[in-house]
């Protein structure tokens, strides 16, 4: 599990930068992007993961841990890279 937990915190600043050079846009409204990511992750899918266990079990969570991870997998490789601009006035994070 700590191995599990190193490797999250990396890949969580990875996708940070890369979805700050999506987008000018996306840039724009980080913050509002994240403020509701956390309103999601904290009050919403807290109470539905939590009525979940209380209807199917504990053993039940690795099966939706399994289909969520697969669905975004396959949306993260449905994503195309950025393209690394030769424009020397460009800023880079």
């Amino acid at each position: 599990m700590p191995i599990a937990g190193f490797l999250r915190s990396s890949i969580v600043s990875l996708t940070d930068s890369w979805i700050l050079e999506i987008d000018p846009t996306v840039k724009e409204n980080y913050g509002k992007v994240r403020a509701f990511g956390s309103l999601g992750w904290g009050g919403i899918s807290a109470i539905i993961i939590g009525k979940w266990i209380d209807s199917m079990g504990w053993t039940s969570l690795g099966y939706v841990h399994l289909v969520l991870s697969v669905i975004l997998l396959l949306t993260v490789m449905s994503v195309k890279d950025v393209e690394k601009s030769s424009d020397p006035e460009s800023k880079s994070l």
